[in-house]
C-alpha cells in the first residue's frame, strides 16, 4: 500500500475548502467526469446524475450535474438531424426545431425537463402511442456508463441506423 501524500487533517481541510465553494457537492461534467465515476466505483461512493435535480432522490450521493450541458453539438436541418447535450430542456429543443420547420414528438411532462431526463426516464408522454418512445427518435448517443466508460452507439445520419443500439 502506498503512503498517503496528505494527512487526514489536511484532507479534512481540503474538504472544508471544497465545501465552501461547492456546498451542494455537485460535479459539472468535463473531460474528467469518466475518471471521477471510476474513482467513485473504487471507493464505493454513490453517484447520481442530475439535470435540474427535480427527480434526484439520492441525498447522500455525489451529484454530477448536466445543467450546464445545454449546447447544440451539431444541427443539419437538410438531413433532419440534431445533436444536443443532456442538459438542454425539451422546450428549448422544440423551439429550435420549430424555427427550422421541424418538430420533436416528445410530450415530456414539463417543457423544462432536460433531454437527459427524458431519455433516462423514457418520458415521451401521449405521443408515444403514435410516434414511438424516446429511443425511436435517437439515432446516435454518447454517454458515460456506471463503470466510467464512455459508450457510443448509433451514428449521425438516418441512413445508418434506426433507433439507438446501445453496445452490450
Amino acid at each position: 500500500m502506498m503512503p498517503r501524500l496528505f494527512s487526514e487533517a489536511d484532507l479534512e481541510n481540503f474538504r472544508r475548502i471544497k465545501s465552501a465553494f461547492n456546498p451542494k457537492d455537485i460535479l459539472n461534467p468535463d473531460k474528467e467526469c469518466a475518471e471521477r465515476i471510476k474513482d467513485a466505483l473504487q471507493t464505493k461512493t454513490t453517484v447520481a446524475v442530475i439535470g435540474k435535480g427535480t427527480r434526484s432522490g439520492i441525498a447522500d450521493a455525489v451529484k454530477i450535474s448536466a445543467s450546464r450541458m445545454t449546447d447544440v453539438a451539431f444541427f443539419h436541418p437538410e438531413d433532419m438531424v440534431i445533436g444536443v447535450k443532456a442538459g438542454m430542456e425539451v422546450g428549448t429543443l422544440k423551439k429550435l426545431l420549430a424555427e427550422a420547420k421541424m418538430e420533436l414528438e416528445i410530450d415530456a411532462h414539463r417543457d423544462d425537463t432536460t433531454i437527459g431526463s427524458a431519455v433516462a426516464m423514457n418520458d415521451t408522454g401521449a405521443s408515444r402511442l403514435f410516434g414511438g418512445g424516446v429511443r425511436d427518435k435517437i439515432i446516435g448517443i454518447e454517454y458515460i456508463d456506471g463503470f466510467g466508460d464512455i459508450v457510443k452507439g448509433g451514428g449521425k445520419v438516418v441512413k445508418n441506423v434506426a433507433g439507438y443500439d446501445t453496445p452490450k
